[in-house]
């Protein structure tokens, strides 16, 4: 059988011995886990999504929603194979539209591929408010199987939880769609409630006045450290994690947070939006603007924040876990066949 996986190199190259630090990111990690198993079935030819090739004949294609319509286009494919891994495109540009007019920056960060709504079986990263967005679209939801991977390089540090709490957030962009905007004026504004804790932001800047405006007002306060952007290979990320008691992501749009997974292998406990892509709310779903369960975390004890921690950890052991998403793809990928 021949099978053409499109995902990332640039993130996961099969033909290097040595991965580049890129590899740590999510993307790399999906793309590994879908080669590894794609390998099982049949001879694999890989190739980075953004590329274009014609004229090819293929028993299968497995790839992201990205130029996921050319491929099928100029290419023969018995079967095909969308692996979703971001939040339903035209949902996502209304969304980031709306925000953007709302904050009055520019929009940005959206990325709404089209024309991936005619394949033979989907696999769908974030499930629950996702799935409806895709059902919502046009796909069956019987052609929609959930995975859900998992982030093997961040251990786990057993500690307590600080005295004065330290909040955690990291995002690829410090910008519109990760929603740095609420992280820092839903902080600031707990402070003036009484909040007495730290912030802690890692992330690259929107290229954009309004965000570099934003960022140097939130470096300027004496509770907010803004450490730009940290590779996930470097220690000072792991030590981070370790460092902090709560992981705060009110994305607007996600598939799943890889940085979220860290987080919480790292032993924080999340804060995060119905849209993050974990479905798992141990404080209840961030509401952005809403300042409460920035309180809400600063009241646990710390026997509770410790059981959290453990909650979160177990979900990682039984569904968030990438021995698991090989075994879901797996059989699906038998009963296509």
């Amino acid at each position: 059988m021949k099978i053409l996986v499109a995902m990332s190199k640039y993130h996961f190259d099969p033909a290097l011995d040595d991965q580049n630090a890129l590899f740590g990111h999510s993307v790399g990690v999906v793309s590994k886990l879908v080669y590894d198993v794609a390998k099982e079935f049949g001879e694999v030819d890989y190739m980075d999504s953004r590329h274009k090739i014609a004229g090819k004949e293929y028993d299968l294609l497995i790839g992201f929603p990205r130029d996921f319509s050319y491929l099928t286009r100029y290419n023969k494919f018995k079967k095909v194979i969308c692996y979703l891994n971001i939040a339903e495109s035209k949902w996502i540009k209304n969304t980031l539209a709306t925000e953007a007019r709302k904050l009055g920056c520019k929009l940005s960060d959206c990325f709404t591929p089209r024309d991936y709504y005619h394949a033979d079986h989907y696999f769908m990263l974030g499930g629950d408010i996702l799935r409806k967005q895709f059902t919502d679209a046009g796909i069956p939801s019987e052609k929609i199987t959930d995975v859900n991977y998992g982030m093997d390089d961040i251990p786990f540090k057993a500690r307590n939880r600080n005295k004065k709490p330290v909040f955690l957030h990291i995002a690829t962009t410090l910008g519109l769609r990760k929603g740095f905007y609420h992280v820092y004026k839903d902080f600031i504004k707990a402070v003036d409630e009484g909040l007495d804790a730290t912030l802690h932001c890692i992330g690259r800047v929107q290229n954009e006045k309004f965000w570099l405006n934003l960022v140097k007002e939130a470096k300027a306060h004496p509770r907010i450290i803004v450490h730009g952007w940290i590779i996930c290979s470097d220690p000072r990320y792991t030590e981070l994690i370790h460092s902090a008691d709560f992981y705060v992501f009110p994305s607007l749009a996600e598939g799943q947070g890889g940085t979220t997974m860290e987080a919480i292998s790292g032993g924080c406990v999340p804060m995060v939006s119905k849209e993050s892509g974990f479905s798992h709310y141990p404080l209840g779903p961030y509401i952005r603007g809403d300042t409460s369960i920035w309180h809400k975390a600063a009241a646990l004890t710390n026997e509770d924040w410790l059981k959290m921690q453990g909650e979160m950890l177990e979900l990682l052991k039984t569904k968030y876990n990438n021995k698991i998403f090989k075994d879901i793809m797996r059989k699906k990928l038998k009963e296509i066949l």
